[in-house]
């Protein structure tokens, strides 16, 4: 059976070896490219090697994931084989890209779906760097961060179904009811400067910052720069690297998320828009909330958070936030 390197289960003897079986049923028989109808899918070492010469970038990002998390103690990182990405479909105009609906990292699977960014269907050309900038961003958001992290599963006593009770340093009660409560509704006007609270959202964020980290890291080595791109891919470039700001919200960005509302968007119109979407409810909160909270010591306390998540203990961040703020994880966060 498929183990991811943090997961396990709680329960009898007998629940356990239930929970095993279906994880396991679920895990050999994984179709997850079902939602992308006309996209072929390849493993990543075929992405990369449809790449050419810019393989070499995406190579040396996954040099750079493996070392950031063997420092954190994890050697067993989510396997190429089990990371498929969408290269190319039969629909006009077809758009990819770490931003495109349902796609990413599936625990009930324990694998992924990602599709490589820019137009899919070979109408327009798209930057082989930036497609190589997408796929590490990828693999390090998915087959690192969300592969690596805290679960635990357990056999619902009514339902009798396969339940995840932990995720990180997040939990839920048997009857749904989530540790931390949702943020207040992201603003229509502008980019969301709101410090986040919802655990969820502090998670997906510090593993997107620490993906944006290593794709910014990559990005240098090569000598990439936005001044190389122009229209979607200069805002997808900004994205990646972590760049993105109120001037990309106010030319472009939220005038395509309200859009997104009222009419149905494809394209990179649709892209732009679920990029939008993504910074406002999960990017910027997360900036904000380690601004607001972290101050002087953000990155100390993204790296407390981030190493949480991958152990699912609460006692280092509870005890950092009590130096710090003098309170405590659940006076932090609990609802």
């Amino acid at each position: 059976m498929i183990l991811t390197p943090n997961e396990g289960f709680e329960g009898t003897f007998a629940d356990q070896q239930e929970v095993r079986d279906r994880l396991a049923a679920l895990r050999s028989a994984a179709d997850l490219g079902a939602e992308h109808p006309g996209v072929s899918f390849v493993t990543l070492p075929e992405a990369v090697g449809k790449l050419g010469g810019h393989g070499v970038i995406v190579r040396a990002g996954l040099r750079l994931i493996a070392e950031k998390f063997a420092d954190y103690g994890i050697t067993d990182l989510l396997s190429h084989t089990r990371f498929w990405v969408g290269w190319k479909s039969v629909v006009p105009g077809d758009f990819g890209g770490f931003h495109r609906p349902y796609q990413g990292y599936r625990h009930w699977q324990a694998g992924a779906v990602i599709t490589m960014y820019g137009d899919l269907s070979g109408r327009r050309p798209v930057p082989a760097e930036l497609r190589a900038l997408d796929l590490i961003r990828s693999y390090a958001h998915d087959g690192g961060g969300h592969w690596s992290s805290y679960r635990r599963y357990v056999l619902h006593p009514s339902a009798r179904v396969v339940y995840r009770t932990r995720y990180g340093y997040n939990s839920r009660d048997l009857d749904g009811t989530s540790y931390s409560k949702a943020d207040a509704p992201t603003p229509e006007e502008s980019r969301n400067t709101r410090p986040a609270r919802n655990l969820g959202v502090i998670m997906e964020g510090g593993t997107d910052l620490t993906a944006r980290q290593i794709t910014a890291q990559v990005a240098e080595m090569f000598g990439i720069t936005e001044a190389q791109f122009s229209g979607v891919d200069r805002f997808a470039f900004r994205d990646l690297v972590g760049s993105l700001d109120q001037s990309d919200h106010d030319a472009e960005l939220s005038a395509l998320r309200r859009r997104d509302k009222a009419e149905v968007l494809s394209g990179t119109d649709l892209y732009l828009a679920r990029m939008a979407f993504y910074d406002n409810l999960v990017s910027a909160p997360y900036a904000a909330f380690l601004n607001e909270v972290g101050r002087d010591e953000a990155m100390h306390l993204h790296e407390v958070l981030y190493r949480a998540m991958l152990t699912g203990e609460r006692g280092p961040v509870s005890r950092w936030l009590q130096d710090h703020h003098g309170r405590t994880f659940a006076e932090m966060f609990q609802r």
